[in-house]
C-alpha cells in the first residue's frame, strides 16, 4: 500500500458514509489506471458488500458513471462544453464548504455538478503534466543555471481574467519551480516592477537574441512565504493552527512538503499538532481550512482569518451561480 493510501485509510475511518464514498471517488479520480476492488477494500477497511454499496451510491444516487473491467474500477470522464475555470483545489474547497448543508435536492445537485467539474479539471491538469515538466527543465536551464540571461518570449500568454491572450517579451530574473512561476520584467510595460508569470498560462516559450539589460540583471530579494510565493510589498501573515488528528492526517496528505512545519505535543489525553506558517495569500490553504473548521483552532491569526473570509466571499460565495445557485 502506498503512503497516500495509508493516509487516506487512517482518515477515512472517522467519516460518515457519504464522506467515505466521496473520499473513495476522489481517490479513483486521481488514479491513472483502474484500481482493483481488493485494493479499495484495504484502503477503506470495509468488506466486498460495502464496496459494492458505495459503487451503487456513486452510480445510482450521484449519477456518476464508473468503469468496470475484470474486477478493476475507475471513473468515466464526462466532457462538458461549459467554460467554468475553477481549479481542482478550488472545487474541493467548494465541496467541503457544502458538507454542512441540509440534505435535499439542492445539496445533491451541487454534489453532482462539483464532481463532474472536478473530474474534468483533474483530467485537464494531468494532460498538462508532461508539458509542464518539459517547461520546468527549460526555464531552470535558461533562467536559473545560465550565467548570461537573454530575453524570452512567452507565447500566447493569457491574462488572469482570461480576456487577453498575446505574446509577452520579458527579461527573466528567477524561475520558482515550486509554484511554477517566472519572476521577470515585462519589456512592454512602463513599470519597472518585477512581475510574476505562471507557466500554465502560456502556450510556449522562446529564447530571444537580446540580452537582459544590465540594469535588470542584478541581485534581487527572493524571500518567499511557506508556500514559496514571492514576498514583494505584501504584508506577511503569521498563521498558527492547532490541528486534531483528522486535520493533521489531511494536512499531511495535501501538503507533504510542509510537514517540517508541524510540531507535535502530547498531554494525558491526546496528541496536538501545531502548524506555524508565514503566508502572503490565503488561497493555497483556503479549501483545507474551510472544510475543517471544526477540527482546527487558530491562535493569533486574525489577519489570516479575515483574508480567508474575504477569499470565500469573493471566489466561492460570489461564484456559486456558476454551479446552479
Amino acid at each position: 500500500m502506498t503512503k497516500s493510501s495509508k493516509s487516506l485509510s487512517s482518515v477515512i475511518k472517522s467519516k460518515s458514509t457519504q464522506e467515505r464514498v466521496m473520499q473513495m471517488l476522489l481517490f479513483l479520480m486521481e488514479q491513472k489506471a483502474l484500481v482493483a476492488r481488493p485494493t479499495l477494500e484495504r484502503i477503506l477497511q470495509v468488506n466486498t458488500r460495502t464496496i459494492f454499496r458505495y459503487f451503487n451510491i456513486i452510480e445510482d444516487e450521484w449519477n456518476i458513471p464508473l468503469i468496470k473491467d475484470g474486477g478493476r474500477y475507475g471513473v468515466r470522464r464526462v466532457t462538458s462544453s461549459n467554460n467554468i475555470t475553477f481549479s481542482s483545489t478550488e472545487l474541493q474547497g467548494i465541496y467541503l464548504s457544502i458538507l454542512d448543508m441540509p440534505e435535499g435536492e439542492v445539496k445533491q445537485s451541487l454534489r453532482e455538478k462539483l464532481l463532474q467539474m472536478y473530474g474534468e479539471r483533474k483530467q485537464a491538469e494531468k494532460l498538462m503534466d508532461h508539458l509542464i515538466l518539459d517547461r520546468m527543465d527549460w526555464f531552470e536551464h535558461h533562467v536559473n543555471k545560465t550565467k548570461v540571461k537573454f530575453q524570452l518570449k512567452l507565447k500566447d500568454y493569457m491574462s488572469i481574467s482570461g480576456d487577453s491572450v498575446r505574446d509577452r517579451v520579458v527579461s527573466p530574473v528567477y524561475f520558482n519551480s515550486m509554484n511554477l512561476e517566472l519572476y521577470a520584467y515585462d519589456m512592454e510595460s512602463v513599470s519597472e516592477e518585477l512581475k510574476v508569470f505562471k507557466l500554465d498560462r502560456m502556450a510556449g516559450q522562446e529564447k530571444l537574441k537580446d540580452r537582459v539589460p544590465k540594469a535588470m540583471d542584478r541581485e534581487h530579494d527572493f524571500t518567499r512565504d511557506s508556500f514559496g510565493y514571492l514576498v514583494k510589498d505584501q504584508q506577511v501573515m503569521h498563521v498558527t493552527m492547532h490541528l486534531d488528528l483528522m486535520a493533521f492526517k489531511l494536512f499531511e496528505l495535501h501538503f507533504p512538503s510542509l510537514i517540517s512545519k508541524v510540531e507535535v505535543f502530547s498531554n494525558q489525553t491526546k496528541l496536538k499538532y501545531i502548524v506555524k506558517l508565514e503566508m502572503t495569500r490565503p488561497d493555497p490553504i483556503v479549501g483545507f481550512c474551510l472544510g475543517l473548521l471544526n477540527h482546527i483552532e487558530f491562535e493569533n491569526s486574525d489577519e489570516f482569518l479575515a483574508s480567508i473570509q474575504s477569499f470565500y466571499t469573493k471566489n466561492i460565495q460570489g461564484n456559486l451561480g456558476k454551479i446552479g445557485l
